[in-house]
């Protein structure tokens, strides 16, 4: 899935992980308390006051703390392990995102024909299903 990123630890790190959207942001969620739901960092929705938003290292503890999944970006997904296990289209993606990590490391920008090759799908259902499972598009995911 999404290149594995360090901790943030602080919650000053955090707020600007969602402020920036970003995909490689997987080790935390952070929970919104006027809706009670909780995101990924890298969620779509529209971005909520900082003193409204709370931070949690695992779905499950955001859930326990009474918030519910969005379900824009599915953000319980992630830490799922048989949506990783079972689902083809998550593996897919898995394999993708190293695609996309080797390219980089060797210099070059992954396009989205190179991307949909290495997924055997073409370019809009590879665009799709990529959102689909990450919640940001191929170009977003890597830049």
């Amino acid at each position: 899935l999404p290149l594995p990123s360090l901790p943030l630890a602080s919650a000053s790190a955090r707020w600007q992980a969602v402020v920036k959207r970003d995909p490689t942001a997987t080790t935390f969620v952070y929970a919104v308390l006027t809706t009670k739901i909780y995101c990924r960092a890298s969620c779509p929705a529209r971005l909520a006051r900082r003193a409204n938003v709370r931070f949690y290292d695992l779905p499950a503890q955001a859930e326990w703390a009474g918030f519910r999944a969005c379900k824009r970006c599915n953000p319980d997904s992630l830490w799922s392990s048989s949506n990783r296990n079972d689902n083809p289209q998550v593996q897919l993606v898995q394999r993708t995102c190293q695609t996309i990590a080797s390219l980089i490391q060797s210099g070059s920008r992954p396009t989205l024909q190179v991307l949909a090759a290495e997924m055997g799908l073409t370019t809009s259902h590879s665009h799709r299903v990529f959102k689909k499972v990450m919640g940001v598009t191929p170009g977003q995911y890597v830049a």
